[in-house]
């Protein structure tokens, strides 16, 4: 294991999908709900619910991306594989993304599990890496962007969902022309060529 290089993995949007599961969790206690209208708002109302579903028990049974399940089950054989996640660092909040990526991947799958506060960046804990092994992948592009600033090689995610795409600020054109992004497929076929050679 200490051999292995190291892959940093996002957790949202990359391991799991909270937008569906937030989307399960507010038609639950909101029925009545016009969820695409709430998110078309920017979150502007809706910031609070997304408190209360973090704080919620349906913040640890957030539903995998299922295409990450086989690469990160390759994956793991070749790297380290660390996650860092932005979703709040009280102890409950750090319990319930643990207990969600076992129950997804299995406990020995993920060498460390760094919880940060709410949306906070990651440049920090990047900077304690070896840029010369360290891959990335994350589907928030000013994520990938810090990354490679700190040398390592970062792979844009497309994380494909209708109700992302409605709820959340694109991005600086300009910068998005830099980088590419990609899915599970084309990463797993470009790890599994690096190391049949």
């Amino acid at each position: 294991m200490s051999d292995k290089p190291h892959l940093i993995v996002d957790c949202d949007g990359v391991l799991l999908d909270p937008v569906l599961g937030f989307v399960k969790w507010i038609l639950l206690h909101f029925p009545e709900f016009d969820v695409v209208g709430v998110l078309k708002s920017k979150f502007g109302f809706v910031e609070g619910c997304i408190k209360n579903f973090w704080a919620s028990d349906s913040f640890a049974t957030i539903p995998m991306i299922k295409a990450s399940k086989y690469p990160i089950d390759y994956l793991k054989h070749h790297y380290k594989i660390d996650v860092i996640t932005s979703c709040g660092d009280d102890k409950k909040i750090r319990e319930a993304r643990i207990k969600n990526l076992e129950n997804h991947f299995g406990k020995n799958t993920f060498n460390e599990i760094y919880t940060l506060p709410f949306s906070s960046s990651k440049k920090g804990v990047y900077s304690l890496y070896d840029s010369e092994t360290t891959k990335v992948i994350d589907d928030e592009l000013p994520n990938i962007v810090d990354a490679n600033e700190c040398d390592l090689k970062g792979f844009w995610m497309n994380y494909h969902s209708i109700f992302k795409k409605l709820a959340y600020n694109t991005y600086d054109r300009n910068l998005e022309k830099k980088y590419k992004t990609v899915n599970w497929k084309a990463l797993l076929n470009k790890f599994m060529s690096e190391h049949s050679k």
